[in-house]
């Protein structure tokens, strides 16, 4: 069996790339994806009352930004998010702050 070795980022010899997959489509569909999404603005890790370390990251949208909370020492926590203005700075918060925060926010998950 003889079996030739091809990158996988290169044609198999004697193909064509298609045009719609060359990387200049693919750069400009991420540029005018990425007008549509959200960003992160800062990330925080704290402690909840119960020693579980978690992860606050702030994310703005077009109007609205929110607070999404995800558990890096328990997996089997859903993440949470609570709706905060968009002039927050989560470099501003405490801890004692983010720990409320997490009390009160709903829980993530499927849309039914």
């Amino acid at each position: 069996m003889n079996v030739e070795s091809t990158a996988l980022d290169e044609p198999a010899r004697g193909q064509q790339i298609p045009k719609r997959h060359q990387t200049t489509y693919m750069q400009n569909r991420s540029i005018q994806q990425s007008g549509r999404r959200s960003q992160t603005s800062g990330a925080r890790v704290f402690a909840d009352d119960k020693g579980r370390l978690w992860n606050a990251s702030h994310a703005v949208g077009t109007v609205d930004a929110a607070v999404v909370f995800t558990c890096i020492s328990d997996s089997r926590q859903t993440a949470r998010a609570i709706a905060v203005p968009v002039g927050f700075a989560l470099v501003d918060a405490g801890d004692d702050l983010l720990r409320a925060w997490l009390q009160e926010a709903p829980r993530m998950g499927l849309l039914s």
